[in-house]
């Protein structure tokens, strides 16, 4: 329900079909094989620009990044407030420590 709370006022969606929504955008968009793809693998260092734009290459708009000590923590993806949710650029590309885009991160599974 953190979700919900947290991101309702921007969704038009009711509390289910916004769980549900975000449930078939995490299954559709699996990061890891998006990664994979562009070879990057966990256990490995890369810029953070590398993995946005390995991302961009696929959903056609700019991630989110979020890190912590030099490990990559969390990607996140943006959608419009409209009734199409379609992915938008997030505002911010990196965010926290060793999240400049030219530092290298620790992309850890």
């Amino acid at each position: 329900m953190y979700q919900w709370n947290k991101h309702e006022s921007c969704s038009q969606l009711q509390q289910n079909n916004f769980l549900q929504l975000a449930l078939t955008i995490f299954f559709k968009n699996d990061l890891n094989a998006i990664l994979q793809k562009h070879d990057i693998v966990p256990g490995k260092s890369y810029l953070t620009m590398s993995i946005t734009t390995s991302i961009y290459n696929d959903i056609r708009a700019m991630p989110e990044v979020v890190c912590s000590s030099n490990q990559l923590t969390e990607i996140r993806l943006c959608l419009n407030t409209s009734t199409t949710l379609e992915f938008i650029n997030c505002t911010t590309q990196a965010v926290g420590q060793g999240s400049k885009y030219k530092t290298s991160v620790d992309y850890i599974l």
